[in-house]
């Protein structure tokens, strides 16, 4: 174990840090008079740590296409299902079989035991299985958990069975757990450590000691890619309240839901999640294509076969041209990594070697003859 210097940290009372040294890991330690906690573990990633943030991105890509077609937007349905359909079914929601009023419920009591698991988990801390509901809940289900637990506003009574009491009822339960679930999802999904949670000033350093520690290799995130994880929490609990509207106001639902993605992509490039930069193609390429499906959407408001045929063609266009890019970035990327002596194969310094020799011998043969 080693110390390093006194830092002060917040102007009030200095800091030791604290190193310790274990079998494949080392920990930074935060030392305060006789207490220290956990700063920052340096370690190898795991498998399922590395592919964690492109599954993420993945996810929550499909989740915003998915509110593309909600009902409020007037699509040539028929046209459009065999894309719609699948992403919907991604939000457990079907369609074109006309969905159940009972498949509502089930929805809502699903949203509602996992929004009470998971500020439960929450508030108690470290506990079995802590990390996979903060990770699930706060980066994979983030759409369907704030669509399901608002949805209760704009449940029709007499269809859904029920009276306008209790529809109040419901409506004030969903949201007494959806503030504080929208709440709980920003240290989640900054990766802050549960015992940095009451100090909001923290979670910027925590959150980078976190993502700094673990050695990522490709997925390693970039430099402002916190600033992209909030944006992108704001847009998916946005555009889950936007997909609510009546049917009326379809426009102004389809403005909105562009404006939002669009101002995402804009923070993309600002911001990129990953150093490499043939992920941050890849995802460049699932924004263009959301953005490009609510245009459509925009655009079915007034033509819904030709947005249907919009939509076909500039999805074919852009998952050629991000194929094309993605591999262009990573060719590229490639050729500037330098590659040291140790990587060339012994099979390589053979045919090195024995070239070496065929020109030594060639060589000595010219001088012979002179």
């Amino acid at each position: 174990m080693g110390v390093m210097a006194l830092a002060t940290i917040d102007a009030k009372q200095p800091e030791g840090v604290l190193c310790t040294a274990g079998f494949s890991s080392v920990t930074l330690w935060r030392e305060r008079d006789r207490w220290a906690q956990p700063a920052s573990t340096i370690r190898p990633a795991r498998a399922w740590e590395m592919l964690l943030p492109l599954v993420a991105i993945l996810v929550t890509s499909w989740h915003k296409m998915a509110l593309a077609f909600a009902p409020g937007l007037p699509w040539a349905r028929l046209a459009v299902w065999p894309i719609s359909s699948p992403l919907r079914l991604t939000l457990l929601e079907l369609e074109l079989w006309g969905e159940p009023v009972v498949l509502a419920w089930y929805r809502w009591a699903l949203a509602v035991m996992f929004g009470v698991i998971f500020i439960v988990m929450a508030i108690v801390g470290r506990c079995p299985g802590f990390y996979l509901i903060m990770t699930v809940g706060s980066q994979f289900v983030v759409v369907p958990m704030v669509k399901n637990l608002a949805a209760q506003w704009t449940w029709d009574s007499e269809r859904m069975g029920i009276g306008d009491d209790t529809q109040l009822v419901l409506a004030v339960i969903s949201m007494i757990l959806l503030l504080p679930y929208m709440l709980l999802c920003v240290p989640g999904a900054l990766q802050v450590p549960s015992h940095f949670w009451l100090n909001p000033w923290t979670w910027r350093q925590a959150a980078e000691d976190r993502l700094r520690g673990t050695h990522l290799g490709r997925a390693r995130p970039g430099e402002q890619s916190l600033l992209n994880s909030l944006f992108s929490l704001a847009v998916l609990i946005a555009l889950a309240q936007i997909s609510l509207l009546n049917k009326k106001f379809h426009a102004l639902q389809g403005g909105l839901s562009l404006l939002l993605v669009v101002a995402h992509l804009l923070v993309h490039g600002v911001s990129p999640p990953f150093e490499d930069p043939a992920l941050n193609a890849f995802s460049a390429t699932l924004h263009v294509a959301t953005m490009w499906i609510f245009f459509c959407a925009l655009v079915s408001s007034g033509t819904p076969g030709f947005g249907a045929f919009l939509l076909y063609v500039g999805l074919l266009c852009i998952t050629v041209c991000g194929v094309l890019v993605v591999r262009a970035r990573w060719a590229k990327f490639r050729e500037q990594v330098p590659r040291s002596p140790e990587a060339v194969t012994p099979r390589k310094r053979k045919r090195g070697a024995s070239k070496s020799a065929m020109e030594a011998v060639s060589e000595h043969s010219e001088a012979s003859s002179f």
